[in-house]
């Protein structure tokens, strides 16, 4: 398989990103990936290119040189891409008074139910879906170990 290099950061991105409050940029204690990019992305914006996974890679998972090779291979090119595309909300997790509500945050938006320290997998609040569409392609997903 051909070596495929994540988009590169735009001058807007990095600017964006300056702007954000240092403490802000801070994952939370064993924050999962998907919802520390669904949480940024929410109240941050940041839709750019991968600047928001290296953050978080930077911060919770220094060993995994990979990710951004991973991601961009199976077609992961922004924020969004990772979030709306590579994963699904698990339906019960988000459904207030459901079997499995995780609860919330104070904007509504569920609680990460957190993963191992140094993982890049998202928690169980969200389903990876295994093959998905960018711009009529099709991409399995293989971004985890």
């Amino acid at each position: 398989m051909p070596r495929t290099s994540p988009p590169p950061r735009s001058e807007a991105m990095v600017a964006h990103i300056r702007d954000i409050p240092p403490l802000a940029r801070v994952p939370g204690r064993r924050e999962c990936l998907v919802c520390y990019v669904y949480r940024m992305w929410r109240h941050h914006g940041c839709g750019d290119g991968l600047a928001l996974v290296q953050l978080y890679r930077g911060f919770s998972a220094r060993q995994d040189r990979q990710l951004d090779e991973r991601l961009a291979a199976a077609g992961v090119r922004s924020a969004s891409d990772l979030v709306f595309g590579a994963h699904q909300p698990r339906a019960v997790s988000w459904n207030p008074g459901g079997p499995g509500y995780a609860g919330e945050t104070p904007d509504g938006v569920p609680d990460c139910l957190q993963v191992a320290p140094g993982s890049t997998a998202g928690c169980h609040l969200w389903v990876r879906t295994t093959t998905w569409r960018v711009s009529g392609a099709a991409h399995r997903l293989t971004l985890w170990a």
